[in-house]
């Protein structure tokens, strides 16, 4: 981390190279000014990428992401041993955030973005498309781009045991708990056999890690559940040919083991002590640092009723708590008809809009990463992350 001192006096340079006054300046000037900005940044921190990576994919298994959705490694600079001396975390990658991290001291090489920026298949790279734009951004500075996204939800720990935290003492189980996934590893690729294997293996719907071994070799892990373990497995060893391979079940150790127990899509909480729903709401609202939250009262039931159970799920909740029996649904949005039908039910709804319900755990993705790298690298949030909805 770099001393204060440090930090200011690159900002003060950064102004300073930026005045219109220096349109003239002379030119012993700006190679001074230019050459102790960038003797601060490479005295600084610094951590491989893959080692931040890796420990990424340790936090947030890429096995717990729904099947549809886009995790991991997104945006890779093409020289992935640039060492990175500062990780931006944001719950949404706007424009606006793209030009706070651009701005950043010292200059961010890993953005991790909670929802993916890179969700449909992008066919072509122009400044036509928002999406488009940041991508590119993102490529010209050398930043890379990770998302844990649903893997972040579903883990033991993640977003929703961080929203569930936030209710009240009780027991937490996951609405549809996590299965044991297994893995293929295989050792040494080149990086065209690497290449070769993920396009091949992208039709079968697998999750593919990859880690750098040294300047020209990859080890590889294909997370994949039990019904296509025998197809992954021979297809890898088809086209990797005196590649060591090896399948192992991803949980193998106790801590593994208790993780995946505890993890899966949704929570249902059981409180240990009941409370109104106008109390719920109070703490929901104090939880997550919001004025406001739509509430629909279920069918027979009254801002008074007693609420003891609690079913959450962090962002799009209507397709997860569909048919689940609770007193009280907690999400960032449902439909009009999904809301009808479970207030029907005599079950009421609390939403809080999408990434209310998510950005509060950047805070503890903060924390827990800071303390698994170290001071090797700085980690900052961004400040200008937001809904996109507000209550006027």
């Amino acid at each position: 981390m770099l001393r204060p001192i440090a930090v200011t006096r690159i900002q003060k340079l950064h102004k300073l190279l930026s005045h219109e006054s220096l349109k003239a300046a002379s030119p012993k000037l700006l190679v001074r000014a230019v050459g102790s900005t960038r003797a601060l940044r490479q005295n600084s921190p610094s951590m491989e990428l893959q080692r931040i990576v890796s420990q990424l994919h340790e936090m947030f298994p890429l096995c717990l992401a729904e099947d549809w959705d886009n995790v991991g490694l997104l945006v890779e600079p093409s020289s992935p041993q640039q060492p990175v001396r500062h990780i931006y975390l944001t719950n949404d990658l706007t424009e606006e955030v793209m030009e706070e991290i651009e701005n950043a001291v010292p200059k961010a090489g890993l953005i991790v973005a909670y929802h993916p920026p890179i969700f449909k298949p992008i066919e072509t790279l122009t400044r036509k498309g928002v999406k488009e734009r940041i991508i590119l951004k993102a490529v010209e500075s050398k930043m890379a781009i990770y998302s844990p996204h649903t893997a972040a939800d579903s883990v033991f720990g993640g977003v929703n045991d961080w929203l569930a935290r936030g209710l009240g003492d009780g027991e937490v189980r996951p609405l549809k708990p996590a299965t044991l996934q297994y893995v293929v590893k295989a050792s040494l690729l080149t990086d065209k056999q690497y290449e070769l294997l993920r396009d091949n293996l992208t039709c079968c719907g697998v999750k593919i890690q990859k880690n750098l071994r040294d300047d020209s070799f990859f080890d590889i892990t294909v997370q994949c559940k039990l019904s296509s373990l025998a197809q992954v497995y021979t297809l890898v060893c088809g086209q990797l040919h005196n590649v060591p391979v090896s399948v192992l079940p991803s949980a193998q150790n106790r801590d593994d083991i208790d993780c995946m127990k505890h993890s899966g899509v949704g929570r249902k909480l059981t409180l240990s002590s009941s409370v109104s729903l106008i109390d719920l709401v109070q703490r929901i609202k104090q939880h997550l640092g919001l004025s406001s939250v739509r509430l629909a009262i279920g069918r027979g039931c009254e801002d008074t009723t007693v609420v003891n159970t609690i079913a959450i799920c962090a962002g799009s909740g209507g397709a997860v708590l569909h048919g689940v029996t609770a007193d009280v649904f907690l999400t960032g949005e449902m439909s009009h008809h999904e809301v009808l039908d479970a207030t029907s039910r005599g079950t009421s709804v609390i939403l809080c809009e999408h990434s209310n319900t998510e950005r509060g755990y950047l805070t503890v993705m903060k924390q827990n990463l800071q303390q698994a790298l170290g001071k090797e690298v700085k980690i900052s949030i961004s400040e200008v992350d937001r809904d996109p909805l507000v209550t006027v």
